[in-house]
Parts: C-alpha cells; sequence; structure tokens
C-alpha cells in the first residue's frame, strides 16, 4: 500500500522555485523570474511569434496572457492555490521533470532515474550513489571545468587530466568489481538482513517500551508525593527494576544482532573473494623463482 509522506500543496511550491532558481537560460543565465517562466510557457504553449508581423493589440494580449500565467505562478510558489492537471503538465514538461518529483511523491528527478528506481526497487538517492560509484569519469568535464570558453586546453592541462581521469576510472573499475561480486553473493541478502536486525532490532522496540515506564514512573511520583501508601512504593521500585532489566536485555539483543551482522559480514567476504582464497600462493611463488 503506498504511503504518502508529503503533502503536494507543501512540497510543490519548494520544488517549483528550486527549478526556477536552476533554471539555465539560452544566454547562460542562472535562474528565471516569474514573468519570465509566463512568458516562456506561453511562447511553448502557443509558439514564437515574430513580433515585427503582429500589431500592437496582439502584444498587449500576449502581455496580458502571460501577466496571468504569472500571477498562476506566484499563487503556486507562496501555496496559495494548487495547479489544475493542465498546469502541472505544462510545468513538468518545460522543466523535463516527472510530474510525481513535483508534487513530491517521488525524490526521482528525472525518467531514467524513476525507470532505474522502479525496476530496481530503490530509493533515487540510492540509485544515484550507485551511479556515482560504478560510472566513468571522461576527460573533458576537468577540462571544461578548467578552460575558459572557446579557448583550446593547453597540452599539460591536457595532460594533466587525462592522468586524473584515468586514477579515477582506475578506483571505479575496482569498486564495480567489488560490487560485482558483492551483489551477487548469496551471502548478501543474508548481510542486508542481519543489518536491518540491527538497525531495527528489539532494542528500539524495548526502549521505547522503557522510556514510557520511566514516564509513568515520574507520573506517580509527581502525583503522589510523599503519601503514596508503602505498597505502592514497593509497587513502582518493583516496576523499576524491571525497567532496568528490559534495558539490559535490550543491550544483549542489540550486541546479538551486532555479532550476528559481523559474522555475516566476514561470511560475504570469504564467499566474493574465495576463489582467490584457494588459490595455492606456495605453489605459484615457486613458479616465479623459477623462472629464468
Amino acid at each position: 500500500m503506498y504511503v504518502r509522506r508529503y503533502k503536494p500543496e507543501d512540497v510543490l511550491p519548494e520544488r517549483l522555485a528550486s527549478l526556477m532558481r536552476s533554471f539555465v537560460n539560452t544566454d547562460g543565465r542562472v535562474g528565471l523570474s516569474q514573468i519570465e517562466l509566463a512568458r516562456l510557457m506561453y511562447e511553448r504553449r502557443y509558439g514564437g511569434e515574430n513580433q515585427s508581423s503582429i500589431d500592437a493589440q496582439c502584444v498587449k494580449k500576449t502581455d496580458q496572457a502571460c501577466k496571468a500565467i504569472a500571477r498562476r505562478i506566484s499563487h503556486f510558489l507562496k501555496g496559495d492555490h494548487f495547479p489544475n492537471w493542465t498546469d502541472l503538465v505544462e510545468l513538468a514538461d518545460f522543466f523535463g521533470k516527472p510530474i510525481g518529483y513535483l508534487i513530491g511523491e517521488t525524490d526521482c528527478d528525472s525518467y531514467e532515474l524513476q525507470d532505474v528506481a522502479d525496476i530496481v526497487g530503490l530509493e533515487s538517492g540510492a540509485v544515484t550513489a550507485l551511479k556515482s560509484i560504478t560510472g566513468k569519469a571522461s576527460v573533458e568535464w576537468p577540462l571544461g571545468k578548467t578552460t575558459l570558453e572557446n579557448e583550446k586546453p593547453s597540452a599539460g592541462s591536457a595532460f594533466i587530466a587525462q592522468d586524473m581521469v584515468e586514477k579515477a576510472n582506475a578506483e571505479l573499475n575496482a569498486c564495480r568489481a567489488a560490487l560485482n561480486r558483492m551483489l551477487t553473493a548469496r551471502t548478501f541478502k543474508d548481510l542486508l538482513i542481519s543489518l536491518s536486525n540491527v538497525g531495527e532490532s528489539e532494542y528500539e522496540l524495548l526502549m521505547t517500551r522503557l522510556d514510557a515506564e520511566v514516564a509513568k514512573l515520574q507520573r506517580g511520583d509527581d502525583s503522589k508525593g510523599g503519601d503514596e501508601p508503602v505498597m505502592q512504593q514497593m509497587a513502582r521500585k518493583a516496576q523499576a527494576r524491571d525497567a532496568g532489566l528490559r534495558l539490559r536485555e535490550a543491550e544483549g539483543a542489540l550486541k546479538a544482532s551486532r555479532y550476528e551482522a559481523y559474522e555475516f559480514y566476514v561470511r560475504l567476504v570469504d564467499e566474493m573473494f574465495s576463489d582467490m582464497a584457494n588459490t595455492d600462493i606456495v605453489a605459484k611463488a615457486k613458479l616465479i623463482a623459477e623462472k629464468p
């Protein structure tokens, strides 16, 4: 069952404002005002017109329409009104983002990222993290950052950039190899389950119960004061002892969960590199030593 984490009317103003701030115009300028966004949306909706071929009345009509769109955008940004379906589709198409991203149903800010996240069953942040581990660096990126526009990079800059990219890709290749081994290992699922038990173990549940017991005892102290009967005092002390026992049980459960996770981690590493562990190192060393 899908559970909505945020209200669309709360998410849309923030994400729309962020997209407007980061929008790159054709002239390289970053950022869009409300009237600029309105005019671009109007042009996309009705098509750009040659200003020299239209009369003043048409110009006035276009300006009025753009101002009306700008007022709606202002209401969207302030959270006064939520856009209708047509406005949502136009905003999503204009910025190239999924509608679900604009209204907070997903954190994926591109259709490709959403597709990958749906296929592998992970959140967009996890998919992005995997991409950063497994992606490849290109020499154009560092050169573009260090070279002025329309300027040819020097031979020294190109050599340094190439060396940096080769080292970065060597690290990424190593990460991909280890990640492939890890994801295909049978023990990997067991490790994930054990890690989940550490994060959501009985420790958390017992600590919640313990906090409730402590609060209950404190309320009893505040309400009774020094006039509490002896039997009730003894009962509260027994409750305090039980709470202490539950705390120790919780600590024991957490330690057991961590130990189990550590055991699965060791087994995972052994499985990932079992082919290397079974290699007869001594025999290989002898062969190398005997070579002329």
